[in-house]
């Protein structure tokens, strides 16, 4: 089995693992690799936590821990901000949807596993200067 394809199992049994809740099985790949992985693909929850629960190794684990509670004090701040935001926007009838990432936390088995960057909502033109407003008043 070459190099990519040892990743291309070791991550599907790591997003599985953490997904389903279950013990690891056994991986191959290089866990400081698995870290610079999991960090390009903006995937450190679903790829480590997992990891996390069997590594011994106390400099690799604490890194790990590390990662793993940035990505779950992101993923508050975002859930977060969306509520208030929803709460803002509903309180004052102004029409929105939020999209992709901030609807999909939602249905996974914890938020912090699905990783996201930016909150993405649409906001009716005729409505985006009242917005606006509101938003820089609310800081």
């Amino acid at each position: 089995m070459n190099s990519t394809e040892i990743v291309m199992k070791d991550t599907c049994e790591l997003i599985r693992a953490c997904t389903e809740n279950r013990e690891l099985n056994k991986i191959s790949i290089d866990k400081k690799e698995l870290m610079r992985i999991a960090s390009l693909g903006n995937m450190q929850y679903l790829l480590l936590y997992s990891l996390l629960k069997t590594e011994t190794d106390k400099e690799i684990a604490g890194a790990i821990r590390n990662i793993i509670k940035k990505t779950i004090y992101k993923s508050f701040i975002q859930m977060m901000c969306i509520k208030q935001l929803n709460e803002l926007l509903e309180e004052n009838k102004i029409r929105h949807q939020f999209l992709k990432g901030a609807i999909l936390k939602t249905i996974y088995p914890s938020p912090e596993m699905r990783e996201m960057s930016d909150v993405d909502i649409i906001i009716f033109q005729q409505s985006l200067d009242r917005t606006a407003e509101l938003l820089e008043k609310n800081g």
